[in-house]
């Protein structure tokens, strides 16, 4: 069966390629070449692991492949791995993204780096720069995420003065809303983690209203 599909895919391998591969073999070829290829790729993949620990968030976590040519690497859930692919490219970077290596597609935040067809210096000037872009990409997810929180404590602190405003004579109810609200006020001042970029606050002079940040 496999005999007759390979037959359909390009009609038989050449008997001279075939007579020369049989040689090689015969002859040792096989083992003087991976005597000779395996130091090479064993030095690459040590510079490519050295090159994450330097460059990677320290979150990042990634494989040690004891054969093959490929690493596997896991970034923080809060990077986006396609905007990531796009901004790599655009440096000169090309890596493939995880998702194209699961059933589900998940793995968006994953990536497959291969030391193949790189020298020791490409693979560390490669890596520089995707640790560059990670660096830049979470510097703005946390600006983003200091100005909603920003926000978010503004609009508190004015929802806080009216309803301290209120008459002194409170019932029960509204006091346990300004201590509802002071714990959320004070949970936005805090800064918010790096994927924290939305915030729903329920305004009662707004008939409950949420107002997404």
């Amino acid at each position: 069966r496999l005999v007759a599909l390979k037959r359909l895919e390009d009609c038989g391998t050449s008997p001279l390629i075939q007579s020369a591969l049989d040689l090689f073999l015969k002859g040792g070829g096989l083992r003087r070449h991976l005597d000779a290829i395996l130091p090479v790729y064993r030095d690459r993949r040590e510079r490519m692991i050295e090159a994450l620990r330097r460059h990677f968030p320290a979150e990042s976590r990634w494989s040690r492949p004891i054969g093959g040519l490929f690493v596997w690497v896991d970034l923080p859930s809060t990077f986006d791995g396609n905007d990531l692919v796009v901004a790599a490219r655009q440096r000169g970077v090309l890596y493939s993204r995880g998702e194209l290596f699961r059933h589900d597609r998940s793995g968006g935040t994953s990536m497959r780096l291969t030391y193949s067809a790189v020298d020791p210096e490409q693979i560390d000037a490669g890596l520089e720069i995707l640790g560059k872009l990670l660096r830049e990409r979470r510097s703005e997810r946390q600006a983003q995420a200091q100005t909603v929180a920003d926000r978010a404590n503004q609009l508190m602190k004015k929802e806080l003065e009216w309803l301290r405003r209120m008459p002194k004579a409170r019932t029960h109810k509204s006091k346990s809303r300004i201590d509802a609200f002071d714990a959320i006020a004070e949970r936005a001042r805090l800064a918010p983690g790096p994927g924290e970029l939305q915030l729903a606050v329920r305004m009662p002079r707004l008939g409950g209203k949420i107002l997404e940040l």
